[in-house]
């Protein structure tokens, strides 16, 4: 299903770009923020969000067309949330690249990723007329309730970090918000695209819920034994994050 949704993908591509971009041509060269924002994206990604939406789009017999600024949204905000965790981690390569913080420093990586937060309730802007008011309006609503769930699950990550807890419940509740609810996220969008409700859409979405901590799993073991596009291996391990493999060590043994 994915491979068949291939095709739309540069156009999802080109409304991220032109999202974070000012409008005039005039108003461009005075635009310091844009050119960052494109910088960052620019060093790619798998635009899984995106394909995820996509896809939910075609299972649920939507129009591709219809939801392209939606999977537009998702990868904007996934895309956010990755320059504000640089910053916050102190993550100094991204998919093999200079964090937008090491490139233009601290101060500016925070304006790079709120514009890029922003973006997705632009990109809802310009979904076909067609699409009514209300539908737009529960897009919007979703956008703002999974940000917020992102934004708890990483503020939960950095609490656990700094007070040195290492429970596996705790471990699951932040990753269920910083990752899971980009999972959740664009299938919510796809199923309120097919005419469900807001309530009909997140039992539809919720299996992937899981599917989101299989993921954060999948991505800790990828820190020690593959190849995250990070500067070294290990890197969560030196950062002192509270990985799935720590949280299971601690549990098997709680004396260490």
């Amino acid at each position: 299903m994915f491979a068949e949704m291939e095709q739309f993908l540069p156009q999802v591509e080109k409304l991220m770009r032109s999202t974070v971009k000012v409008d005039s041509e005039s108003e461009a060269s005075n635009d310091a923020a844009g050119p960052m924002c494109c910088e960052h994206l620019e060093t790619g990604g798998k635009r899984l969000r995106a394909r995820l939406a996509l896809a939910a789009a075609k299972a649920l017999n939507v129009s591709p067309l219809d939801v392209v600024s939606w999977a537009a949204s998702c990868e904007l905000l996934h895309n956010a949330t990755l320059v504000h965790d640089d910053l916050q981690d102190g993550d100094t390569v991204r998919r093999g690249k200079p964090t937008i913080w090491v490139s233009h420093g601290m101060a500016q990586a925070i304006n790079v990723g709120d514009l890029l937060w922003a973006g997705p309730y632009l990109a809802v802007d310009s979904l076909p007329e067609k699409i009514s008011e209300a539908v737009k309006y529960h897009l919007m609503h979703t956008l703002a309730h999974y940000s917020a769930c992102v934004v708890r699950g990483q503020a939960n990550e950095l609490h656990l970090l700094q007070n040195g807890i290492a429970d596996q419940s705790f471990y699951c509740q932040a990753i269920r918000g910083k990752t899971s609810a980009l999972f959740e996220l664009p299938v919510v969008g796809a199923a309120l695209l097919a005419g469900y409700s807001r309530g009909e859409a997140q039992a539809i979405a919720a299996p992937f819920t899981n599917l989101g901590v299989l993921f954060q799993m999948q991505d800790d073991v990828l820190d020690l034994f593959g190849d995250k596009g990070r500067d070294e291996v290990g890197s969560d391990l030196k950062e002192g994050k509270i990985s799935a493999l720590v949280a299971e060590h601690l549990l098997l043994h709680p004396e260490d």
